[in-house]
């Protein structure tokens, strides 16, 4: 009953957790860098493979030449308006202004008259300016209705103050204020009412950045006041009068493809689709560009250069892009169908894909199939590369994202956990492979201890090799034969890094002190020894039995007795001391005293040698102390073959 319950607790704690996946930015931005890593992998050019080479689209760009050359920055509005004359005088498709016009023109000679005659009382003071002239305003917007021109507007997450004429706009070339599962906006900025008042073709231009500070996708529409705005590519292709628009099922046919508006789609953006043409406008005011370069062309105003209102975008690439060469690919792949769509029903999808496969994996788990754990999550693996590649190629993305990024996390976390596991058939097998497996987990635990203490990694090799010289001869003497064998020194050697494990519960003030210990200190410090043993008596517990463990609890809690019952934690005396905790006891104490510590400098090997024969009786067995004579040399070998730079 508790297995069960436990069992219960678990796959609802998954629950909640892959509710959290799916609404989680972290897992949002993981998707985006797999989509961006994709894309530049597959070099997909949706573009090239269904159309022709050259663009739709041509743009026109205000750059530094054309503000040197009128040497005035903004614009008047009649310099405009001749733009969108010279323009429309070569026979594009359309012209879509993506610079947006909020207030009047205060340079108009209207503007200027009033301002002369009502604080100067000067009623004279224009001259020889056709009518047409005298309202810079006025005259953009004339020119902009004989056209067939596309505004831009601003529809703002933000509450900020809307014009009136603004709350006023509606979008009537296609009836679609009936969709609402649509990015809601809480405020408009729109163009100056004499634009809007003979000009229906108008769309949203600001561009989404994602957290990551790049642009991949652009929304279809936005809804504001219970009315519904397309975007600035959007109504750009709707002015070309080329679409067919169902109503009833909210789908805008172009070219016998059809662009669905109600499902919430994302369109992400084929930023290496064909390259838009771009000339200067000042060319254009000078008439310097031919006819042909515009004629049929869906031209879009705009500017390159950053203080403007068009500000610089980073694509997936890394790629420096201003916003109207986004539009212009956004444009492009409208009227193609290159573009990516990423729909909200893959990341659902996604989503309870990876929980019922992770409910799949930790069944496995508990019945102790870890084969089948790498088999099923390297096949999810390689079946959905091909289901994410085939879909691209149709122009989806399946935002695979949410189910690799949970797959991958629990597949690690499942198989770090697998050495854990108490299952009592698997422990049954893990006994064969028990040298092995217990390697690896006292490499973790000593490489926690060392992150506390200031011992190398050097000195833990140096230690065990000592140790395992001792034993050597104690077997070659038939010494201890009862307990010493070839199989035992092995594990012995094996459990001797362990000696220390305790450390990791001492305080840092402590063991990095430099100077001498305080009473209080040293008793805290010689709290490691019970510390590290029960480290060790919990990973026992796993067991029903493990020599190797047990060796190791010896080592790491009696390594501090001494021979003449004076150690601790225990004062054990004599042969009451493990062989084990012996053999360490002496191997600890050398390798310290010929190695600097925080607290003294190292001592030579002549002067280690006789501090360990002088405490023969007292903290060790005469017998090993004998041995260590015998064995003195291969010490100071080894000690020098595994030095550290402030070793004697």
């Amino acid at each position: 009953m508790h297995k069960e319950f436990k069992h219960i607790i678990t796959i609802l704690i998954i629950i909640l957790i892959f509710i959290n996946i799916y609404f989680s930015k972290t897992v949002q931005e993981y998707d985006y860098k797999i989509y961006d890593l994709i894309a530049q992998i597959l070099e997909l050019s949706f573009t090239t493979k269904k159309t022709n080479s050259s663009s739709n689209v041509v743009i026109i760009n205000i750059d530094k030449r054309s503000i040197d050359e009128i040497e005035q920055w903004p614009w008047s509005r009649v310099i405009h308006g001749q733009l969108i004359a010279n323009i429309n005088e070569m026979n594009p498709a359309t012209i879509a202004f993506n610079i947006y016009f909020g207030h009047n023109d205060k340079a108009s000679p209207i503007v200027m008259k009033n301002f002369y005659e009502r604080y100067f009382r000067i009623d004279k003071i224009i001259y020889n300016i056709p009518k047409e002239l005298l309202n810079n305003d006025k005259f953009l917007a004339q020119k902009l209705s004989e056209s067939n021109s596309v505004l831009s507007i601003f529809m703002n997450k933000a509450k900020r103050e809307t014009a009136p004429h603004c709350n006023e706009l509606s979008y009537n070339i296609i009836d679609i204020n009936e969709i609402t599962d649509i990015p809601h906006a809480y405020s408009i900025e729109c163009n100056t009412k004499e634009l809007h008042q003979n000009n229906p073709h108008f769309g949203f231009s600001a561009l989404p950045i994602d957290s990551d500070g790049i642009v991949r996708e652009i929304p279809l529409l936005k809804r504001y006041n219970k009315k519904t705005f397309p975007s600035f590519g959007l109504a750009t292709i709707l002015s070309l009068g080329i679409h067919n628009y169902k109503k009833k099922k909210q789908r805008v046919n172009i070219f016998d493809k059809y662009i669905y508006l109600n499902r919430g789609d994302k369109l992400l953006l084929p930023y290496n689709s064909v390259k838009p043409k771009v000339f200067s406008a000042i060319d254009i005011l000078k008439r310097k560009i031919p006819q042909k370069a515009l004629y049929g062309k869906i031209v879009i105003i705009g500017s390159t250069v950053d203080s403007l209102l068009n500000r610089s975008y980073k694509s997936y690439g890394g790629e420096k892009k201003y916003s109207s060469i986004i539009q212009a690919n956004y444009i492009e792949s409208l009227l193609n169908h290159s573009f990516l769509v990423q729909n909200e029903f893959y990341k659902k999808l996604n989503t309870v894909i990876a929980f019922f496969i992770l409910i799949l994996l930790y069944i496995l788990f508990i019945k102790q199939r870890f084969k089948s754990i790498i088999i099923i999550t390297t096949i999810t693996l390689i079946s959905t590369t091909i289901w994410l590649i085939l879909n691209f190629e149709e122009g989806v993305y399946i935002s695979i994202g949410y189910l690799w990024v949970p797959l991958l996390i629990s597949s690690i976390l499942l198989l770090i956990a697998i050495p854990f596991s108490k299952n009592r058939r698997e422990r049954e097998q893990l006994k064969k492979d028990l040298k092995q497996a217990f390697m690896s987990n006292a490499s973790s635990m000593v490489l926690v201890a060392n992150t506390h203490d200031a011992e190398t990694g050097e000195h833990i090799i140096r230690t065990k090799k000592y140790v395992k010289i001792l034993a050597k001869q104690l077997y070659l003497k038939n010494l201890y034969s009862n307990f010493i064998t070839p199989h035992t020194i092995e594990l012995i050697y094996e459990a001797a890094p362990l000696h220390d494990i305790g450390k990791v519960g001492i305080s840092d003030a402590i063991l990095k002190k430099p100077g001498k210990f305080t009473p209080e200190e040293y008793s805290e410090m010689k709290k490691h020894s019970r510390l590290g043993a029960d480290i060790i008596k919990e990973s026992l517990e796993n067991y029903e039995s493990n020599p190797l463990l047990e060796l190791a609890y010896n080592v790491a809690l009696y390594h501090h007795e001494r021979w003449d019952g004076k150690g601790y934690p225990q004062q054990l005396r004599g042969d009451e001391i493990p062989i084990e905790a012996q053999l360490m006891s002496i191997a600890d104490v050398y390798d310290a005293l010929i190695s600097k510590r925080r607290y003294k400098d190292s001592f030579t090997y002549e002067k280690a040698e006789s501090i360990i024969i002088s405490e023969r009786g007292k903290a060790f067995n005469p017998i090993l102390v004998d041995i260590f004579i015998e064995q003195k040399e291969k010490f100071k070998q080894i000690s020098m073959e595994w030095h550290e730079e402030e070793m004697v």
